[in-house]
């Protein structure tokens, strides 16, 4: 009788047991597919898919060669895209109960990862999911973000008849998305769905739980985040954004969008009052940092010129990198080095400073330098300028130096050395007026 009796409650276990315990379907991933993506990529990229699936212990895995070998046996091997027509054949003729398509494909300046799992047996879509990215380097996270979705979608599915309140299983949720204890807590409080977060956080991959809980406490317009986020603008940019009461995206759209500027430099020119990308452009002008300068001028050490005894010809040619920041306030700084060409055939490096003030587009100048001719009598002199700048594209400066050393030959021949006769020198000091355009 107790033998019978053990029989019995062994039977009943082990039918309990079989039906509380699921089977786990079996699943075909493919490789990911790209129009775009280099095969190496891909095959890297859907290992990683595979390696974190395989982590939820929700799916028995094809193994990829076997699924390789089937598809070379139906001529369906290195296909960059397989027609939708054949997907479900496929998992009919592996008899499997899922298969897992993948593509990856850039449109602008947009990649879109999507992903589907078709229950094999209905022949209907189980699972689809898309995830927008704007940098390369957050295909790895995209790849966990959709992994991540999965296990949410199936981990719902089978706690139907879980006993964990509501608030417990979102807490869980929170926790799994990568949220703290607080954050989590937070969030479950609140009662919040990760649906809209996770809505939200396809289109910014760095979009993390503590910011959303940030958006729901600021109380921002939800649908607004919504027509940032699509434009590829990340939440930290859209933060600044509502902080300086920016919540239209229109005229960006519109017209700084098309003009090529990025959504950060029309924060700029929010923050400044510019409303068009025409005055924009002039606006960014003023960063310039490195300007190009050729000139033409003269040298005499008398005025009127007909008195002078020393005359010559002055070409110049230089590089002016400013240290200030905006070129266009009221003041600003620079150095600037390059080549005086005295009487055209005799370079001279030089390097001075340069200090600006006045108000756009006019600009008083005021520098001081060293010039060294070192290259045929040698000679060095430090002189000092006073100038005018007209929209930041035309200078004309007076030079004057004032003192200076003799080069060893005269450059009225070139020959004649400083103690023979006949030996013109330098007359200190000189003075110079030079006309310059600015590049």
């Amino acid at each position: 009788m107790k033998k019978h009796l053990f029989i019995l409650w062994a039977l009943f276990c082990f039918t309990v047991f079989a039906q509380e315990k699921p089977e786990i379907p079996k699943i075909v991933i493919l490789d990911i597919m790209s129009q775009t993506v280099p095969q190496n990529d891909l095959k890297m990229f859907t290992d990683i898919l595979r390696t974190e699936l395989y982590k939820l212990d929700y799916f028995n895995i094809v193994e990829r060669g076997v699924i390789q070998q089937y598809l070379k046996d139906a001529g369906l091997a290195n296909k960059l895209q397989i027609e939708d027509s054949m997907l479900l054949e496929i998992g009919q003729s592996m008899d499997v109960d899922k298969l897992l398509v993948c593509t990856l494909n850039s449109y602008a300046d947009t990649i879109v990862l999507n992903i589907r799992i078709i229950d094999v047996k209905t022949s209907y879509l189980d699972f689809t999911e898309n995830i927008y990215i704007q940098d390369n380097n957050q295909i790895f996270d995209a790849l966990k973000d959709l992994v991540l979705k999965i296990e949410l979608y199936y981990i719902e599915k089978s706690k139907n008849g879980d006993p964990l309140s509501h608030r417990e299983k979102l807490y869980q949720t929170w926790k799994l998305l990568g949220a703290d204890e607080k954050v989590a807590t937070d969030l479950s409080s609140l009662k919040i769905n990760p649906a809209k977060y996770l809505d939200m956080r396809q289109y910014d991959i760095t979009f993390l739980p503590d910011n959303y809980l940030e958006v729901v406490k600021s109380d921002y317009d939800e649908q607004n985040l919504y027509l940032f986020f699509k434009e590829g603008i990340p939440y930290k940019t859209i933060k600044k954004a509502f902080s300086l009461g920016l919540f239209d995206i229109e005229n960006y759209k519109e017209n700084f969008k098309k003009e090529g500027y990025t959504f950060t430099e029309y924060l700029t020119a929010y923050e400044n009052n510019i409303v068009t990308p025409e005055d924009f452009a002039e606006y960014k002008k003023g960063f310039k940092k490195l300007q190009f300068h050729l000139g033409l001028g003269g040298v005499a050490n008398d005025l009127p010129i007909a008195n002078a005894d020393f005359t010559f010809f002055l070409l110049q040619t230089s590089a002016e990198y400013y240290i200030s920041n905006f070129q266009r306030g009221l003041s600003k700084a620079s150095t600037e080095m390059g080549l005086y060409f005295m009487n055209v055939i005799a370079p001279s490096p030089f390097f001075q400073i340069n200090a600006y003030i006045g108000q756009f587009p006019f600009y008083l100048k005021g520098s001081v330098g060293v010039v060294a001719e070192v290259f045929f009598g040698g000679h060095i002199g430090v002189f000092g300028k006073l100038g005018v700048e007209v929209n930041s594209l035309f200078e004309f400066n007076l030079m004057y130096t004032f003192a200076g050393t003799q080069p060893k030959i005269s450059y009225t021949d070139f020959k004649t050395k400083i103690d023979e006769p006949g030996y013109e020198g330098i007359i200190f000091p000189y003075m110079a007026a030079l006309f310059t355009y600015k590049l």
